[in-house]
């Protein structure tokens, strides 16, 4: 009766922690919460929640927050995070910077393949891009 009554007890507090977030916060750390929010594919959330610099610069780039990605995985040197840093710039249109972060994490770990793949299909699509008009010039290209 006693293991029935502890169990019953145990299921109705499991239940109580999990129907109010309030009960979350005293049990998990920000970051932790943050990664569940991560896990149930609620990026933004977690971005918001994370207190970890580089959990919350790879949320910003899981919720399409790419210029604030690219922004906060700039504090780190580390390859995989000018890596990251060179996706969120690509993502965000940014090609020649994202070319820049790839270089970058090359340059701190030649062999991280991924940012090589990388680097190279951006600088593929750059060269597919039509030349920017200059500025200043008029219909017939001449500056008036």
């Amino acid at each position: 009766m006693r293991r029935s009554l502890l169990l019953a007890g145990l299921l109705a507090w499991t239940a109580a922690v999990h129907a109010n977030p309030a009960w979350d916060s005293l049990w998990r750390t920000p970051d932790q919460r943050a990664e569940q929010r991560l896990r149930q594919g609620k990026p933004a959330e977690a971005a918001r929640l994370f207190r970890d610099p580089r959990r919350k610069a790879y949320a910003e780039l899981q919720a399409g927050n790419f210029a604030q990605a690219a922004q906060d995985f700039a504090a780190f040197g580390d390859s995989d995070s000018q890596y990251n840093r060179g996706n969120a710039l690509a993502r965000a249109g940014r090609l020649q910077e994202a070319v820049q972060a790839y270089d970058t994490a090359l340059a701190r770990d030649p062999a991280n393949r991924d940012a090589r793949h990388n680097r190279d299909l951006v600088a593929q699509a750059m060269q597919k891009q039509p030349p920017k008009p200059q500025q200043g010039a008029g219909k017939d290209g001449q500056s008036g």
